[in-house]
C-alpha cells in the first residue's frame, strides 16, 4: 500500500508543502540520499527536518537556519521556488 499526501486545503498548506519540496531538492543536489544523513552531517534534528521536508513542521527560526546551512539568501531561495520566476530552472 503506498501513502499518499492529501492535497492541500489552504495556502498555508501548499506553501510548506513547496518549502519541502525545495529543501529535498537542495539536500539531494548536495549528494544527500538520505535526509537522515544530510540532518546528521549538518547537526539539524533528523525529526525536524524531516518534516520540514514533508511541509509540516517549518517555522521562521528552523527555515532561516536551513538556509544558512544551505549558505542561501532568503530573498534567492523564495525567488528560485517562486513558479513563476523561470530563475530555478538555470
Amino acid at each position: 500500500m503506498t501513502y499518499k499526501k492529501p492535497p492541500p486545503v489552504n495556502q498555508l498548506d501548499a506553501f510548506t508543502l513547496l518549502l519541502g519540496d525545495a529543501f529535498r531538492e537542495l539536500r539531494k543536489a548536495k549528494g544527500y540520499h538520505s535526509y537522515e544523513n544530510f540532518a546528521h552531517d549538518y547537526g539539524l534534528s533528523r525529526i525536524h527536518y524531516y518534516q520540514m521536508e514533508k511541509g509540516t513542521n517549518c517555522t521562521l527560526k528552523s527555515l532561516l537556519r536551513l538556509l544558512n546551512t544551505h549558505e542561501l539568501d532568503v530573498f534567492i531561495f523564495f525567488a528560485m521556488i517562486d513558479p513563476k520566476n523561470k530563475l530555478h530552472e538555470n
